[in-house]
């Protein structure tokens, strides 16, 4: 028996996290709700596989997981990378899918504070030997010509976006790092799998771990490392995470809040080492 096949889905024919992003963007969710499709303004929709996968996996139930191959999550993810398009095209007013995959090798060297995730449990270190194992299948079927212009190319990126996107572009990924890469596009907004909301790059900070218990937070690469997610960072130091929500607090910090203002701002930390391990951190070159 496939038991991938009897994985959760949504309104549409796809895996229930991801399905709800799409009922979102098409603006037909019951659970949320837009003054417009938002399509509408969007000429890309930039996917990452490696949420495609998290969602399938994460849709069969656990008691099936070792019951089913790898080639048949690989089945699974082929299907909704096709029904994914068929939806852009027929239901979306023609928005273009971009899939792509970030490696984020050699990521733990931005700063002296950088503490990764790892896997640490068996369930993790399966996840990951098994999406490894179906990216393996995956990615080679669709980047067998090595064209650019290959229409069918899933772009593979050590870890930054490197292309540039001219158009308004949507984007589904759990991985806060790819929002890093905003400014290679024209104009990008996060559309969440699971809750369908859509975020512009005030909510980013939301992204952090635990983010929706923070106050308003600028959202840069050298705070991403600092705070932790819930991808590939964590916070290594708690009392950088209870500085730093202090001084947003009390000094007012926004989105735009820039790096000069944030240098100032720890310049005044009472604690000499802190004060200097986090102005070691925090660059112009991470805003």
């Amino acid at each position: 028996m496939n038991y991938v096949n009897e994985r959760e889905r949504g309104q549409l024919p796809l895996s229930i996290g991801t399905s709800l992003a799409f009922e979102s963007m098409l603006n037909t969710s019951e659970i949320i709700k837009h003054d417009k499709p938002l399509y509408v303004g969007n000429g890309k929709v930039w996917i990452n596989i490696k949420t495609l996968y998290r969602n399938i996996y994460g849709s069969v139930h656990r008691e099936n997981i070792d019951r089913t191959s790898d080639s048949q999550f690989a089945d699974a993810m082929f299907s909704e990378i096709d029904l994914i398009k068929d939806i852009c095209r027929e239901e979306a007013n023609g928005i273009e899918p971009v899939f792509y995959c970030p490696n984020y090798v050699k990521i733990d060297g931005f700063n002296n504070e950088t503490l990764l995730r790892l896997d640490n449990t068996s369930l993790q270190q399966t996840y990951t030997k098994r999406m490894t194992n179906c990216l393996k299948i995956v990615l080679p079927e669709f980047n067998k010509s090595k064209e650019l212009t290959n229409p069918n190319r899933i772009r593979i990126y050590d870890n930054f976006i490197e292309d540039i996107e001219n158009q308004n572009t949507l984007m589904i990924t759990h991985y806060a790092f790819d929002l890093l890469s905003f400014r290679k596009f024209k104009n990008l907004t996060l559309l969440e799998t699971h809750t369908g909301k859509a975020k512009g790059r005030e909510l980013w900070y939301t992204k952090y771990y635990n983010g929706k218990d923070l106050p308003e937070l600028p959202f840069r690469l050298d705070l991403l490392t600092l705070l932790g997610d819930g991808t590939l960072f964590r916070n290594k130091v708690p009392k950088f995470k209870k500085e730093i929500i202090r001084m947003a607090k009390d000094y007012h910090w926004s989105s735009i809040t820039t790096t000069d203002k944030i240098r100032h701002n720890i310049s005044d930390i009472k604690d000499h080492q802190i004060r200097m391990r986090l102005l070691s951190c925090i660059k112009n070159e991470y805003c």
